[in-house]
C-alpha cells in the first residue's frame, strides 16, 4: 500500500507539473480568441485556381474556426481580423465578412473569400490574425500560439499525370485547352480515370463547341486542337462540318463520320487545321489519302473480321480513272498474306486468291481496280466486288458472311473474266498473269470453271 500511495503521489505531482505549462483556454482570468486548431500544418490552407475551372471562379472559400477561451459573454462580440504580408511572397486579395460571436457562444467558422490572383504561375500568401488595435474588435487576440492562420493562393496549370489515358481523345496539354474542355464537359476531373469512359462523349462535344466557335469568329487564332477521332457511333458523331460543300463531295463522296473520322484520325487532323486539310484547293489531295485511307480502313476491318462488303459499304471513297496512277493501295492483307494456291490438277481445299487472280503485284492490283473502275462506273465500284471472302480466324479465308457461296463464287468469276477480256487485249503491255482457268473449293468438288 505505501508503493501504491508513493506511486499515485508521483502521477499527480506529474499531471500537476503539466497542467502548468499548457495554454490555460478556460481560466478565469483571461478572456480572448484565437484560430482553433492543434496540428501545425492546420494552421495554414492552400487553394489553387487551376483545380476549379468551372462556374464562377473569381474567389475560393477558405473557411476558418475561431474558438474564444474566458467567461461565457451575454452580448454579442465583434471580431476584427487584420492582413499581413508574409515574406517572399505577394500578398494574397481576399475578403474578410463581419465577425460576430454570439452571445453564449465559444466557437464559430467564418468563410473567408480568396480572390484570383493576378498572374499565373506566380504563389501568393496573406496572414490573418486578431487586430487587437482596431476600435471595433471586442475581442482580442487570446492564445499567442494560435494567433496567426496563413493562406497560399495561386493558379498553376500543370499537365496532370492522369492526362497520358486521355491524350488520344484530347491531343498535347496545353493550358488553354485544359480549361477550355472543364467548361465544355462542366467538369473539373474530366480527365481522371472515374471519368475515362466519357472521353469520346466529351470529345465530340468539345469538336461541336470548338467548331461553332471558329465558324462565328473566321478570324480567330486556331489554338485549340482536338484531335478528330473515329468515333464508335454508340456516344454520336460528328455533326457534317460547316466548310463542307460540293467540292468536298466531289472527291469524298457524301459526308459519311466513318469515312472522316478515319481519314482525319490517319492522317494527324484536329480542330486546329481541318479547315485548312479540306479547304477546296486541296481536296484533290485529300482524295490521293483517302484512297489510301481506304484500302487500309478494307484491311483493318477483314483482320477484325467484318464482313469486306460490309467494310466498302461503310467507307466509300470516289475513285477517279484519270488519278490512277497517283493512288496509292496498301497490299490487301486477304490476299497478299495467303498466297498459296492448289498445285495444277490439283483438288482445292481451301480459299485462295492465287487460284483466282494469280500472284500479287501492285501493278496488277492497279490494273484490276482500274479495270472494275471503268466497268461499273464510279457511283457503282466497290473493292468488294473482287473479293468476297472474310477472316475465318483458323488461319485461313472464307466466303463472304453477308452473301452466299454461289453470289461470291460468281462475283470472282465475273471479275475474272472482266480482266481476263481487258489483258488480253494487248498482255505484252503488262509484267503480270492471269489464271486461264479458276477453281474453287466446293461440296469435295474442284469447282473447276473456264
Amino acid at each position: 500500500m505505501k508503493k501504491l500511495y508513493a506511486l499515485l503521489t508521483l502521477v499527480a505531482a506529474c499531471l500537476t507539473s503539466c497542467n502548468e505549462n499548457e495554454v490555460p483556454f478556460y481560466a478565469a482570468d483571461s478572456d480572448g480568441i484565437y484560430f482553433n486548431y492543434t496540428e501545425e500544418n492546420e494552421f495554414t490552407a492552400s487553394v489553387n485556381f487551376a483545380n476549379y475551372m468551372v462556374g464562377d471562379s473569381t474567389f475560393l472559400s477558405v473557411p476558418i474556426k475561431l474558438k474564444t477561451l474566458g467567461y461565457l459573454s451575454e452580448q454579442d462580440r465583434r471580431v476584427v481580423l487584420k492582413e499581413e504580408a508574409v515574406d517572399s511572397y505577394e500578398k494574397a486579395e481576399v475578403e474578410i465578412p463581419d465577425i460576430i460571436m454570439p452571445a453564449g457562444e465559444t466557437e464559430i467558422n467564418v468563410i473567408i473569400k480568396v480572390l484570383r490572383p493576378a498572374e499565373n504561375n506566380k504563389q501568393y500568401a496573406v496572414k490573418l490574425s486578431v487586430d487587437n488595435e482596431s476600435p471595433e474588435n471586442q475581442i482580442d487576440n487570446g492564445v499567442e500560439e494560435k494567433a496567426y492562420f496563413t493562406i497560399y493562393s495561386q493558379e498553376t496549370y500543370e499537365r496532370p499525370d492522369a492526362w497520358i489515358n486521355v491524350e488520344p481523345y484530347y491531343g498535347t496539354w496545353t493550358k488553354e485547352k485544359f480549361i477550355f474542355l472543364a467548361k465544355v464537359t462542366k467538369n473539373d476531373q474530366y480527365y481522371t480515370d472515374a471519368e475515362l469512359s466519357n472521353a469520346e462523349i466529351y470529345n465530340i462535344a468539345a469538336v461541336d463547341s470548338i467548331r461553332t466557335y471558329y465558324y462565328e469568329h473566321p478570324d480567330a487564332e486556331k489554338n485549340i486542337d482536338i484531335p478528330l477521332i473515329q468515333v464508335s457511333g454508340w456516344d454520336g458523331t460528328y455533326d457534317q462540318p460547316y466548310y463542307w460543300g460540293e467540292m468536298q463531295e466531289h472527291y469524298m463522296g457524301t459526308y459519311n463520320h466513318t469515312v472522316f473520322g478515319y481519314y482525319c484520325s490517319n492522317y494527324g487532323i484536329t480542330t486546329a487545321n481541318e479547315s485548312e486539310e479540306f479547304a477546296e484547293e486541296n481536296m484533290k489531295a485529300v482524295n490521293k489519302k483517302a484512297v489510301t485511307a481506304l484500302t487500309n480502313y478494307m484491311n483493318q476491318q477483314f483482320q477484325q473480321g467484318s464482313s469486306l462488303s460490309y467494310a466498302a459499304s461503310s467507307f466509300s471513297i470516289p475513285l477517279y480513272a484519270d488519278m490512277m496512277d497517283e493512288y496509292e493501295f496498301a497490299e490487301p492483307y486477304w490476299w497478299v498474306n495467303y498466297p498459296t494456291n492448289t498445285p495444277e490438277g490439283g483438288v482445292p481445299t481451301a480459299i485462295f486468291m492465287d487460284d483466282y487472280y494469280g500472284t500479287y503485284s501492285d501493278s496488277k492490283y492497279r490494273f484490276m481496280i482500274k479495270t472494275l473502275l471503268e466497268a461499273r462506273g464510279a457511283d457503282n465500284f466497290s473493292l468488294a466486288e473482287m473479293f468476297p471472302v472474310g477472316n475465318d480466324y483458323m488461319g485461313g479465308l472464307s466466303w463472304d458472311y453477308m452473301i452466299s457461296q454461289d453470289e461470291a463464287m460468281q462475283k470472282i468469276r465475273a471479275c475474272h473474266d472482266l480482266f481476263i477480256e481487258e489483258y488480253n487485249k494487248n498482255p505484252d503491255a503488262y509484267d503480270f498473269t492471269f489464271p486461264s482457268e479458276i477453281v474453287f473449293p466446293q461440296n469435295g468438288d474442284s469447282g473447276k470453271d473456264k
